[in-house]
């Protein structure tokens, strides 16, 4: 491969053309799940209607998610980005059209891309929060199979297929990556903490529940060598420092605490120790955070062990009685 860099192809006279992303999206374009549900489904299946002059998706016939201008960015300036929502008609057509996507790539230099869903979300909770599970998994192999067959077909390893489960059934997740797998699937997407979702109105379990609620799914992906993908805010879940705050700060702030907290859950979860084959990707997780807490699981783990020495019977340094009672209180 050559270094020689063509013009206006990079800013340090470079190609760039050796770049992998493993964090884009694709705005899925209308219609493509229309040939691949069963007739019955069709109506209450995901459709493009117009409101107010811009697009949005229908799901279930009834709930409305707007085309929004912050997943179509690509191309413009920054006073005409918008977080309103869009017609697909203003939008570069990179955005959901898989052979202007690579053209993009060759001009922006990115050799090979892994994207996220949009209208699904980020690990597919609009399905999983819709009122007909049976729907929500038609919809997840329908576009997987769109996924694998249509967008990454048209730019062969230059798209890396990454595929969605229907989490909230763990043995229907399982039967998926092993079908995704056979499709040729490069990973799996998933919440990075599934504990604040949920299905039916019932919170889904973390990945430290005691019965091992996920081991199937684990396993699974260990057997197929598929690595997890998890996108930040996959866990519908942003902190507030105040109700009436921007959403600004939750957005600045969250970028840093929800990866802070999804990769100590891992560390400690003992999963990992379990499942040492298991691989665990993470995507827009930052990166200024890391020097800080490579160190911190393992102080934690000393200062944890310490403690438990030091409250065993017998030991100088245990406090009295009525101060550990007042310690479980």
């Amino acid at each position: 491969m050559s270094t020689d860099a063509p013009g206006g192809n990079s800013r340090c006279g470079y190609r760039l053309d050796w770049m992998i992303s493993v964090d884009d999206h694709i705005l899925e374009p209308a219609g493509i799940r229309q040939d691949r549900l069963p007739a019955q489904y069709l109506e209450a299946g995901p459709q493009v209607v117009v409101k107010d002059g811009a697009d949005y998706w229908r799901y279930e016939g009834r709930r409305l998610f707007p085309a929004s201008g912050l997943s179509a960015v690509a191309g413009k300036k920054y006073e005409d980005i918008t977080p309103h929502a869009l017609r697909y008609a203003d939008m570069r057509p990179g955005c959901y059209e898989p052979k202007a996507r690579l053209r993009d790539m060759d001009e922006a230099g990115v050799l090979a891309s892994l994207n996220f869903p949009s209208f699904p979300r980020f690990a597919g909770q609009t399905f999983m929060e819709g009122d007909d599970p049976v729907l929500g998994e038609l919809c997840i192999k329908a576009w997987n199979d769109w996924l694998v067959e249509e967008w990454c077909a048209a730019g062969p390893g230059r798209f890396i297929p990454g595929t969605l489960i229907p989490f909230w059934d763990v043995q229907a997740s399982v039967r998926e990556v092993q079908r995704c797998a056979e499709m040729g699937s490069k990973g799996v997407i998933f919440s990075e903490n599934p504990a604040k979702l949920s299905h039916k109105g019932q919170r889904l379990p973390s990945i430290h529940w005691f019965d091992h609620h996920w081991d199937p799914l684990w396993a699974v992906l260990q057997e197929t060598g598929l690595p997890l993908l998890m996108h930040y805010g996959s866990s519908s879940n942003m902190s507030k420092t105040a109700e009436d705050a921007p959403y600004l700060v939750s957005l600045a702030a969250n970028s840093f605490i929800l990866p802070i907290s999804t990769t100590l859950d891992w560390i400690f979860s003992g999963i990992l120790g379990r499942y040492p084959g298991l691989k665990v990707c993470m995507s827009e997780p930052q990166i200024g955070w890391v020097a800080r807490h490579s160190s911190a699981p393992s102080t934690s783990s000393r200062c944890r062990a310490l403690e438990s020495q030091v409250r065993a019977p017998g030991h100088p340094g245990r406090p009295p009685a009525r101060r550990r009672r007042l310690d479980r209180a």
